[in-house]
């Protein structure tokens, strides 16, 4: 059993609540779909995630829902995991966090747990909007990484001025590096499709993918679920995939 962040296995803090790493080891920079409008947080990840010093004390991945602000986030850890397994990493998810808090706050246990980590990362920070003592606390863990060399980093949904967050809080956001994962452009798109498809053993030839750009969300979960249907139908029928057949499993 993985403890929670350097906390022994008997700890009360859930596991879901708190995870160090290894974990989900699906999340790798290696299998995440680079495209034009992520290729900048992709880069700051994996320099995030690097051997190297970088000076650098936050990193803040601001992009809409489904473009893979989690992976970039639980590929760091995994990677640190990997080349700097001395490195305490924790992960946090702060929705699952916000609803565990009492009167919403971190407790002091959880508080010091982060504290002395030497790199945290805070998946869907949106939470902490309107929620002033969670942002204090998480002021109070940023300092302490950041006066001991460690890291932080940040996902949201907004970017740090968007953000309904004290000043001090915003200025903390905005110290380390930012970068923002637009949805896919429509090349990509077709590449990341013809990729999950060859992936799942099945051949979606360039049209196909095409066709299934114009009629799907711009993210990577509903082109993984398309991908998924095809291949579920193409076994069924028996057919090689071919617009028609599209038009069909889709319902289009």
């Amino acid at each position: 059993m993985i403890a929670p962040c350097g906390m022994s296995p008997e700890s009360n803090i859930p596991r879901q609540l708190i995870l160090n790493f290894p974990t989900q080891r699906e999340f790798t920079f290696s299998n995440f779909s680079v495209s034009k409008g992520s290729l900048t947080a992709y880069a700051s990840a994996q320099k995030i995630a690097g051997t190297e010093s970088t000076g650098v004390s936050s990193l803040f991945l601001h992009g809409a829902k489904n473009l893979g602000k989690t992976h970039l986030l639980i590929a760091i850890g995994n990677e640190l995991a990997v080349h700097s397994p001395e490195k305490n990493t924790c992960y946090v998810d702060v929705g699952t966090l916000l609803n565990s808090a009492s009167d919403t706050h971190i407790p002091n246990a959880k508080i010091a747990l982060l504290a002395e980590a030497d790199v945290v990362l805070f998946d869907a920070l949106d939470g902490i909007e309107n929620h002033p003592i969670l942002q204090e606390n998480l002021y109070h863990v940023y300092n302490s990484l950041a006066e001991k060399g460690g890291t932080t980093v940040f996902s949201s949904r907004s970017h740090p001025r968007d953000l309904r967050v004290a000043d001090y809080l915003e200025s903390r956001f905005l110290w380390g590096m930012t970068a923002d994962i637009q949805p896919f452009d429509p090349e990509s798109m077709e590449q990341v499709i013809i990729k999950l498809g060859h992936d799942a053993g099945l051949v979606i030839p360039p049209a196909g993918a095409h066709y299934i750009i114009n009629r799907i969300d711009r993210n990577f979960s509903a082109m993984k679920k398309t991908v998924d249907i095809l291949n579920e139908y193409s076994f069924r029928k028996k057919c090689k995939v071919t617009v028609p057949l599209i038009k069909e499993a889709l319902n289009l």
